[in-house]
C-alpha cells in the first residue's frame, strides 16, 4: 500500500508471497503542499533497499492527517515478516509537520527493525524491511530534490509525535505499539521444553527447545545453542545491584538499597529511578547484540519488600516498572517474562510473553496465579527446588501444560526432568 498525505509523506507497503512473489498494491494520495524543509538533523542509521516507486490514483482527495495515521496504522499492523515498507517522499509534507512526519516515520523504522531483522544468523528476505528514498523526481521542490528526508528531522519535534500517535488510536484505529511493531520477537507455546544454568560449564547442550543463561556468557554459548536449534534466554537481574557485573560502578549510590539477604554482594534496587532503567537498556542492547531471544528480568518482585528493599516502593511501581521492561525489550526484538511477581499477572499479562515461578508448588501452589499465561498459549517455565515435592508437583503441573524442572539454588547444570 502507498499513502501519499501532505502530513507525512508517503509509505509503499507490499506483501510478498513466495513463490512467485506477488504483491497486491492499493494506493492513496492527497493535495500536496509546499513545505519549508529543516536540516539540522543527526545522522540515523537504516538498511536500504533498491525500490521502484508504486504508482498512485487520486482515491482519497480529501485524505486528512488523521486519516494519514488510520492507514499507516493499519499498514504497520499487518506487516508480516516477508513485507517491504518504503516511505517514499519523505521530504513532502505541510511545512508545519514536515519534520515531526519525519519522526513518525523514523520510528516506524525503528519499531519494524526491532523484528529481529538484524539478529545474528537471520537469513535475508524473512523480515520486514523499510527503505528511505530521497525526492528526486522533477516535480519535487528545488530544496527537497536530492534530498534524504531523514536529515530534515529535528530532535525538538519528538515532542509532537506523541499527538501523532493520539490521533491515529482516536481515529478509530489502534497505533501499533511497541509489541505489535515487533512481530518477529519470539513468542513461545505452552509446554515449552527447558534448562535454566547461571552457573558452571554448560558443556553439550541438553535436548531442550529453551536455555536461560546469564547476559554476560561468552558469545560461544550462544552460538553452540543456536546451532543445536535451541532458544535462549539472557538472565538479567532488574531490581537488584551486583557487585561483581562490569556495570556495577555505573549504579549511583542513592539507587542502591538494602542488602539481598543470602545473597552476598546483592543490594536491591530503586527500580523508580531514570538511571537504573538506562542502564537495564545497555544490559538489553548487550543481550541483543549477542543473539538472544529473550529476558528474564529476575527481581522485578522487588516492590513486594516495600520499604524494606530501601526505597518506599509500591505495588504501582512495579506494575509501571514491569510495562516499561516489556517495551524495553519488545522494543529490541526480544521477547520477555514475568519473572514471580504473581500479584501483578493479571496487570501485565498481556504484554508479557511466558513466565518463570521459582517453588510455586512447594510454597502452598501459587502456581494457578500464573494460568492466565496457559489460558493464552503462553509458557511457564517452573522452576521447583524442592526434590521432596517435585513428584507431586510433576502429577499437578504436567497435565496443565506447566513445564516443570528441579534445580539446586546454584542453578548449575544438573536439572531433574518429569518422567
Amino acid at each position: 500500500m502507498q499513502t501519499k498525505p501532505a502530513l507525512a509523506g508517503a509509505i509503499a507497503f507490499a506483501r510478498v508471497r513466495p513463490p512467485k512473489r506477488e504483491a497486491s498494491i492499493l494506493s492513496i494520495e492527497e493535495p500536496r503542499q509546499e513545505v519549508q524543509p529543516n536540516r539540522q538533523v543527526p545522522d540515523f542509521e537504516f538498511d536500504h533497499v533498491g525500490a521502484k516507486r508504486i504508482g498512485c490514483h487520486s482515491l482519497l482527495a480529501k485524505d486528512t492527517g488523521p486519516e494519514f495515521l488510520r492507514e499507516a496504522a493499519s499498514i504497520l499492523r499487518n506487516a508480516a515478516r516477508r513485507s517491504l515498507v518504503v516511505p517514499d517522499e519523505i521530504g513532502h509534507g505541510a511545512s508545519t509537520f514536515d519534520g515531526v512526519s519525519i519522526a513518525w516515520l523514523a520510528l516506524l523504522a525503528r519499531m519494524l527493525h526491532a523484528s529481529g531483522c538484524e539478529r545474528p544468523g537471520r537469513k535475508p528476505g524473512r523480515c520486514a524491511v523499510v527503505s528511505f528514498r530521497p525526492c528526486a523526481e522533477a516535480r519535487c521542490s528545488p530544496a527537497h530534490r536530492g534530498s534524504v528526508g531523514m536529515r530534515d528531522f529535528t530532535m525538538g519535534k519528538w515532542l509532537a509525535l506523541a499527538v501523532l500517535f493520539s490521533l491515529a488510536v482516536g481515529c478509530g484505529t489502534t497505533a501499533p505499539s511497541v509489541s505489535d511493531a515487533a512481530p518477529g520477537h519470539w513468542r513461545p507455546k505452552a509446554g515449552t521444553s527447558w534448562q535454566w544454568q547461571l552457573t558452571g560449564a554448560m558443556g553439550v547442550p541438553l535436548p531442550m527447545e529453551v536455555y536461560d543463561v546469564d547476559w554476560q556468557v561468552d558469545g560461544t554459548v550462544l552460538a553452540a545453542l543456536h546451532d543445536s536449534s535451541i532458544r535462549a534466554i539472557c538472565y538479567v537481574s532488574v531490581g537488584s545491584w551486583e557487585d561483581w557485573r562490569p556495570d556495577a560502578s555505573q549504579f549511583p549510590a542513592a539507587v542502591i538499597g538494602a542488602d539481598y539477604a543470602m545473597w552476598s554482594g546483592e543490594k536491591y534496587l530503586d527500580i523508580r529511578a531514570p538511571v537504573v532503567r538506562a542502564l537495564m537498556e545497555k544490559r538489553f542492547d548487550i543481550c541483543k547484540e549477542k543473539g538472544f531471544d529473550a529476558i528474564e528480568p529476575d527481581n522485578m518482585d522487588v516492590f513486594e519488600l516495600g520499604a524494606a528493599s530501601g526505597f518506599p516502593l509500591t505495588e504501582a511501581d512495579g506494575i509501571a516498572y514491569a510495562l516499561w521492561l516489556a517495551e524495553a525489550a519488545h522494543a529490541r526484538g526480544l521477547g520477555i517474562g514475568q519473572k514471580n511477581a504473581a500479584g501483578i499477572t493479571g496487570a501485565i499479562q498481556s504484554s508479557y510473553d511466558w513466565a518463570l515461578s521459582e517453588n510455586c508448588y512447594s510454597e502452598g501452589n501459587w502456581c494457578p496465579t500464573l494460568a492466565p499465561y496457559l489460558d493464552a498459549d503462553k509458557p511457564v517455565f517452573m522452576c521447583e527446588y524442592h526434590a521432596a515435592s517435585f513428584a507431586a508437583a510433576c502429577a499437578w503441573a504436567v497435565p496443565r501444560k506447566y513445564s516443570p524442572i528441579l534445580k539446586s539454588l546454584d542453578l548449575g547444570a544438573p536439572v531433574t526432568l518429569c518422567p
